[in-house]
């Protein structure tokens, strides 16, 4: 099933909620999209008054569990949407489940920092294969260099 998310409920300008790129296309606005794609994970489908700080609550776990959504493109510092960006937001609904609750979300919570942890431990082991293939190569051509080095010191010696 896809998202789907209504933001006429949120009491934003149309210019906030959406952006122009250099070709003058419209899209969400970082903060919103963010938002909107958390609901996913969180188990909430409307941002209330009520929920906020539950809402915001779940983000910040999220976040502290390195699962941030909005950050620089190259860089590995990501964070969730803040109490303040959350608030303007309020009205927001998506078709996501709205099942995590209690005991719920802590099963949840425990299940993105495995999927995260996994994705990291995935991606150093890559890092380190190709690091060692680097470093194979790199003593591959210091041995070639000193077999070299050595037969033409025993022509000299001979």
């Amino acid at each position: 099933m896809a998202l789907t998310w209504d933001i006429t409920n949120v009491d934003l300008p149309q210019e906030i909620l959406y952006e122009k790129n250099d070709e003058g296309e419209e899209h969400l606005n970082p903060i919103t999209w963010a938002i909107i794609w958390s609901t996913i994970f969180l188990g909430f489908n409307e941002l209330t008054e009520k929920n906020l700080n539950d809402w915001h609550r779940r983000m910040k776990q999220l976040e502290i569990s390195g699962m941030g959504l909005l950050g620089e493109r190259d860089s590995d510092v990501k964070r969730m949407p803040n109490l303040k960006e959350l608030k303007l937001h309020i009205g927001l609904k998506t078709n996501g489940a709205m099942i995590k609750k209690g005991s719920a979300w802590n099963r949840e919570l425990v299940r993105q920092v495995n999927l995260a942890t996994d994705e990291l431990v995935k991606k150093e082991k890559e890092d380190l294969e190709e690091v060692e293939k680097e470093m194979d190569k790199a003593v591959e051509d210091v041995d070639e260099n000193a077999t070299v080095s050595f037969e033409d010191e025993s022509e000299y010696n001979g």
